[in-house]
């Protein structure tokens, strides 16, 4: 696989994805939580989020071995194994650690983007959808490759 052809599959199949998981937890959080404004509030809901998001990294350990395999790109290597979290208890607190900020950031941005009508209402069904289609697009793109039966 091509540098190129793998920056477009981790973008389709991880990078939007995760970043859309983010914007899930904000949408979430503002949704559920009266007084979603206060600050400890706001820091029980970016644990909360911290470890759905590892959660959800733990489920693309094998698209990412498989990427792994075929990047040469010391870059995009980088960022492959910042996802991939399996190797060390080292990452796993660390992305813990990342994914608490950034679902605070998510929670504050969200609150600060959008009113609380427009949060109630289809702002999760239209993020749930463009990170369907992004998915789907980055499926698409190296279906062959990702692909669990191996070519034979």
């Amino acid at each position: 696989m091509s540098n190129k052809k793998a920056i477009l599959v981790y973008t389709f199949l991880l990078v939007i994805p995760y970043i859309l998981s983010l914007a899930l937890i904000g949408i979430a959080f503002n949704a559920l939580v009266l007084h979603s404004a206060s600050l400890w509030r706001t820091i029980i809901g970016s644990i909360v989020g911290s470890f759905i998001m590892l959660a959800v990294k733990v489920t693309v350990e094998r698209p990412l071995e498989i990427i792994l395999d075929f990047v040469n790109n010391k870059f995009l290597r980088f960022l492959v194994n910042s996802f991939w979290i399996t190797q060390s208890h080292r990452k796993i607190i660390s992305n813990l650690i990342v994914d608490f900020v950034l679902s605070g950031v998510s929670t504050w941005g969200i609150r600060q983007l959008f009113t609380q009508n427009q949060i109630w209402g289809s702002l999760l069904g239209v993020v749930i959808a463009a990170m369907f289609v992004f998915t789907l697009i980055g499926a698409y793109l190296e279906y062959d490759l990702l692909s669990v039966d191996g070519a034979e």
